[in-house]
């Protein structure tokens, strides 16, 4: 047989092992006679892939499945013990920090929260700490890192630029700092790329049609778009600017040096800011903020509301923009309640075109303090599905 024979041949077993691995996550038990059923191939096939599999202690065997006619089959499933994926994000007041399987389900979590602003210095001894931590709880079975991030990046090591909402991690290259600390192969993405791809893969449904993810919290206000359950990835990584479109010309100064940008008028930390110069209480949380609302106080309703109104404009604009089958909308804003939410619907619905807001679906996401550290372990997970030598590297056969 011809050299390239031989390449092709062996990139078809190792696409079928990839390809079985991906129906394994889709399944909690599932038998061999299925899985040739769904692979289109015959049973030879896939006894060789499960082999595999099974040697890089990925999938196990669950016993035997009687049938009413026929011989017994045998059922397979992921390992409950196999590789771990570790993911991490970052806010300005929280480092997260979770092991999952190759499914995302959670195995362990470390989070550090910040009650106040503290130097670089000791947000990035936090991070080294979390994933110290956890790379040990997992031991060689790790498989791989990925972050998720705040801010905005540029360049391929991931320079941090206009972090508004912590200007101390202004100047960071994320990259350089994780080679220094000897993690050359990290994955890295926005937060907002990473939650997006938690919602695809918890939320199936959202993966029908385009789902445009909006949240607004702690970080400020950002975007991100996936068709047909593919995420709509921009340069290294990053999902969109929604919170630094003007939304007035020549408006207010914004941190990242401009002015008139959206976080001006509809950010979380603008609105905390100006309810406090009303009730002159530089000490009230957003909590508290949130009880003010929520019980009908005249100010805080106006401000809040205003906010939306600015939030609710932009959002429309991005839906007559791209024109979503589903709306998801996340972050911690989202924690002002129920009259939030429907004053935000009203905006949309009110100035999106009826072409595009006339079959849209809206969906309101709890935020969750883990989803982003969640997401960027299954993006770790989709790295190595999609490249079978990095997979190869990171899960290596056992009696290798």
């Amino acid at each position: 047989m011809k050299p390239e024979n031989i390449i092709k041949l062996n990139d078809v077993k190792n696409a079928n092992i990839l390809s079985l691995l991906e129906i394994l996550l889709r399944h909690d038990t599932i038998s061999r006679v299925e899985i040739a059923r769904k692979l289109h191939c015959d049973n030879t096939t896939v006894t060789r892939a499960v082999r595999d599999l099974m040697s890089r202690g990925l999938i196990v065997s669950t016993g035997k499945h009687e049938l009413a006619h026929g011989r017994p089959r045998e059922m397979l499933s992921l390992n409950p013990d196999g590789h771990s994926l570790l993911g991490i994000s970052l806010d300005p007041n929280l480092i997260a920090g979770v092991l999952t399987d190759f499914r995302g389900n959670v195995r362990s979590r470390e989070k550090t929260f910040f009650r106040e602003k503290c130097s670089r210095a000791d947000f990035l001894e936090a991070l080294e700490k979390t994933i110290r931590h956890l790379s040990d709880y997992a031991g060689p079975g790790l498989a791989g890192i990925g972050l998720s991030t705040f801010g905005s990046y540029a360049s391929a090591d991931f320079h941090l630029k206009n972090v508004a909402s912590f200007p101390e991690l202004n100047g960071l290259r994320l990259k350089n700092f994780f080679i220094q600390k000897g993690q050359p192969d990290i994955e890295i993405s926005d937060i907002l790329i990473s939650r997006l791809f938690y919602e695809l893969r918890k939320h199936p449904e959202s993966a029908r049609g385009t789902l445009l993810l909006v949240s607004s919290g702690d970080s400020g206000i950002g975007m991100a778009t996936a068709s047909g359950g593919q995420i709509l990835f921009s340069r290294q990584n990053h999902g969109g600017e929604l919170g630094h479109n003007i939304c007035e010309p020549d408006g207010l100064p914004c941190a990242c040096g401009r002015r008139g940008c959206l976080e001006t008028r509809a950010s979380k930390k603008m609105v905390l800011e100006k309810v406090r110069a009303l009730k002159n209480d530089r000490t009230l949380s957003f909590e508290a903020l949130t009880a003010l609302y929520q019980s009908g106080d005249k100010e805080t309703v106006r401000e809040v509301n205003t906010a939306a109104r600015y939030l609710g404009t932009a959002i429309a604009n991005q839906v007559n923009n791209l024109l979503p089958d589903s709306l998801v909308l996340t972050g911690s804003m989202m924690n002002l309640g129920k009259a939030f939410h429907e004053e935000l619907k009203r905006v949309i619905f009110k100035l999106a075109f009826p072409l595009a807001s006339e079959a849209l679906s809206v969906r309101f996401s709890e935020p969750d303090d883990e989803t982003g550290a969640i997401g960027a372990a299954m993006l770790v997970a989709r790295k190595l599905l999609n490249d079978f030598a990095e997979f190869d590297r990171a899960c290596p056969r056992r009696n290798q």
